[in-house]
């Protein structure tokens, strides 16, 4: 950093942040606030009264960013305190029409923002906490709408009047699909980006061109920027222009991470020419980064922050490691380290956030990133010419022809974009599309970085040594030897790099010979994953009556943290929803998430009209189906499941009653898996011969009143009780009486409506439990 002052003392305050954050110093006053909204919420009726500053359009409702926020019980016998935040959100159903700068009313209740309940789950109190959002509210009525003729609440007025006719500029002329494409890139506005198509692009790596850049906004912002220098004003006239032109480009689209990175940077580019100076990007990066973290010191923890950033940090530093590499002049070479530059530095963050990565998206970006700005053009020369037909229309016959200019420039765009969703539907289909790795532990990534970093002052030092040589011919045998050099060299250099990046993504929590058994929360459901110590992967079912979408959302994303691209079995216990839902999920979604080997369900299965449809669509998706019957069992090295019931002979019994029932044992540790059985099946596992004391009991039925009686635990002695029941779940599970039962034979309990998920790892001898919210 030597001879870059700022970028110095930059540096210092993001590090200063970064420590401060880790001393949680923020999370403090949070949980405090937390916990008067949830006393607040308690109370039943809320009113929330604050100024609207944004809005967002959706099918089903919008939702009202406000700002200047009071929260209060609207019942009269309640006589609490009003709670004041700086913002909020509101669901409205009744899409009011509410002006941006408007005071609103409003009476609903309160909702408090959700932790992630298992490893690899969706923070979102995070994603609100760090962008200043204290509460959503879900509206019952908007009372009161109060419109404030301020100028500011004006200018934001007619920016989102701009963008809303933008944005159906380009659905009518581009079609619906590549429509909502074009607005989310062109414009941020993502209500009409289909969810298919934006998935798809992140399982490819070219999910960013989504998201507004530092490509759009040096498209845009530099381009008006040249564009008004070369038409004779001066530096300072046209910074200044460009400026303000950046700044309102930067509200219209909704100031995301990636877009305050870009116009910052571009504003002090602007500023270094205009003062005469030299522009140093390593000194604007770093400045852009404090500024960023000053106004929101929480993205320091944000997936977008360290994405947007790190790809400028990793060309700075990769250009010199690769510099090292090939110092010829293709173009296309270049580009292809640059990408690889980027895709390296990146895959630390990348896997820590998404667990897996794409390895064909270096070629992909190659071939999308050139596309983008002919896209990016086309989009906006058509949407002008389209402003252009409208606002001359009634003055010149040629408005038909401008129009027909814009279908043309809009229609080409999205010609290009399918052509994007065809390469990337095929190259889902090549192998090795995906790479699931899990996420890194800490350690890992600091390595990674560490080795990157020594690498690329290595390089930047050598660069410096031959740039101070002079040139000399050399001969013979000299010569080779100066080739085998430079090639030993660049070899060692691709395999130091190499190495880092894939050090980062072993899986280093899955080795070793300890079994994991996690009970994950998903609700009112159950699912158990299982990994057996030879790296074996068991799903006990998966599914939830409470939870939406709870494969894509809550399982799926966990395995894919475990590290899991396939599961060697799914096991499906009985044909309650809250048992399977899941697995239908996770069936569908195999190109995208985890893909199952073999589904097996219990010898009465085809009884079940549910799990005969769960079989068609394993058939549909070349998953392979199997029975278990008892006196059958899974063997994997010292671990074994023997099934216990129910056989092909227990017909006409309800569904709980004919639950799977599996003993699961490794050493001396023994699980006892339920699933929902109750009455006849419970009668007849405690009539056998086959219950024994076990170490770890799932508990049937959610903890059900009448399931678990004392007889079976009397014969079963259970160490440790899982209960997975839901969040104040309308069946009241687990019942006080069950809890009691358990209780009074001295077994532990752990319920994931309290804990979230509770993982158990066993050696055969020794038992760890660690649940993973803080009890």
């Amino acid at each position: 950093m030597r001879g870059r002052p700022l970028c110095t003392v930059c540096l210092v305050l993001l590090c200063i942040v970064c420590a401060i954050i880790r001393t949680r110093v923020f999370s403090e006053p949070a949980l405090a606030l937390k916990t008067k909204l949830e006393e607040l919420s308690e109370s039943g009726g809320n009113t929330v009264v604050g100024t609207a500053y944004r809005i967002e359009k959706k099918e089903t409702n919008q939702i009202i960013y406000l700002k200047k926020v009071q929260l209060q019980s609207s019942l009269k016998n309640e006589k609490r305190a009003a709670v004041l935040v700086k913002s909020c959100i509101i669901y409205d159903k009744s899409f009011t029409n509410i002006p941006i700068g408007a005071k609103v009313e409003a009476k609903g209740s309160i909702k408090i923002f959700e932790s992630a309940r298992n490893p690899g789950n969706f923070q979102q109190d995070f994603y609100y906490e760090k962008q200043g959002v204290a509460a959503a509210f879900f509206s019952e009525r908007i009372i009161e709408v109060k419109k404030q003729n301020t100028p500011y609440a004006a200018l934001i007025s007619k920016i989102s009047r701009i963008k809303k006719y933008w944005n159906t500029i380009l659905e009518e002329n581009a079609g619906k699909e590549n429509g909502g494409i074009l607005a989310a890139l062109l414009i941020g506005e993502k209500s009409g980006l289909d969810l298919e198509t934006k998935e798809l692009y992140q399982k490819n790596g070219i999910g960013h061109i989504l998201a507004i850049s530092g490509l759009h906004v040096s498209f845009i912002g530099l381009g008006f920027y040249q564009l008004l220098k070369k038409g004779g004003l001066s530096f300072a006239a046209a910074g200044g222009i460009s400026a303000v032109v950046l700044i309102l480009y930067m509200i219209m689209t909704g100031s995301s991470v990636s877009v305050v990175r870009a116009v910052i940077m571009l504003l002090i580019r602007i500023g270094a020419d205009i003062a005469g100076r030299a522009y140093d990007l390593p000194t604007s990066l770093f400045a852009a980064a404090a500024i960023t973290v000053v106004w929101r010191p929480l993205y320091l923890k944000d997936a977008s922050f360290l994405l947007s950033y790190g790809a400028v940090l990793g060309i700075l530093a990769t250009a010199p490691i690769f510099r090292i590499v090939y110092r010829g002049s293709c173009k296309l070479i270049q580009t292809f380290f640059g990408g690889l530059g980027i895709q390296i530095f990146l895959f630390p963050v990348t896997l820590y956030f998404f667990y897996e990565f794409p390895p064909y998206s270096i070629v992909l970006n190659m071939i999308v990133i050139p596309l983008l700005t002919v896209v990016m053009g086309g989009a906006i020369a058509g949407s002008i010419l389209q402003f252009a037909g409208e606002l001359f229309g009634a003055l010149f016959p040629v408005s038909w022809l401008l129009k027909g200019l814009s279908v043309l420039c809009l229609q080409g765009c999205g010609l290009i974009l399918t052509g994007y969703r065809i390469l990337g539907e095929f190259c889902m289909k090549l192998p090795w599309a995906r790479v699931v790795c899990g996420k890194p532990q800490m350690w890992q990534i600091v390595i990674c970085y560490g080795i990157l970093f020594a690498l690329s002052i290595a390089a930047q030092r050598k660069l410096k040594r031959d740039m101070c040589k002079e040139e000399t011919k050399k001969h013979g045998s000299k010569e080779e030897v100066s080739k085998t050099y430079r090639l030993v060299l660049s070899a060692g250099i691709l395999l130091a790099v190499g190495a880092a990046a894939a050090f980062c993504g072993l899986n280093f929590r899955t080795m070793g010979r300890q079994m994991e058994i996690t009970m994950l929360d998903v609700g009112q459901g159950d699912c158990i994953y299982i990994r057996t110590p030879s790296d074996r992967h068991l799903l006990i079912d998966g599914g939830s009556s409470d939870i939406k979408n709870v494969g894509k959302y809550r399982i799926e994303p966990f395995l894919l943290s475990r590290g899991v691209r396939t599961l060697d079995y799914v096991m499906v216990t009985h044909g309650d929803g809250d048992h399977y839902s899941g697995v239908e999920e996770i069936l569908a979604r195999q190109e995208y998430g985890v893909s199952v080997d073999r589904l097996i369900f219990p010898g009465v299965w085809k009884e079940d009209e549910a799990l005969k449809a769960l079989a068609v669509c394993a058939g549909e998706t070349n998953t392979s189906v199997a029975e278990i019957l008892p006196d059958m069992s899974l063997q994997d090295g010292k671990m074994k499941i023997d099934c216990l019931q129910p056989g092909r002979e227990n017909t006409g019994w309800e569904r709980n009653e004919a639950s799977l029932v599996l003993l699961l044992t490794y050493g001396k540790f023994s699980m006892l898996l339920t699933g929902d059985v109750e009455g006849k099946g419970e009668k007849m596992l405690c009539s056998s011969e086959k219950l024994k004391e076990i170490t770890v009991l799932k508990t049937a039925h959610h903890g059900s009143e009448y399931s678990t009686p004392d007889d079976f635990l009397r014969r079963t002695k259970p160490k440790l009780s899982l209960i997975s029941a839901g969040i104040d779940n309308s069946y009241g599970h687990p019942h006080p009486a069950l809890l009691g039962r358990l209780k009074a034979c001295g077994s532990k309990i752990y319920i994931t409506a309290e804990t979230g998920a509770l993982t158990i790892y066993t050696d055969g001898k020794n038992v760890l439990a660690k649940t993973f919210l803080t009890l």
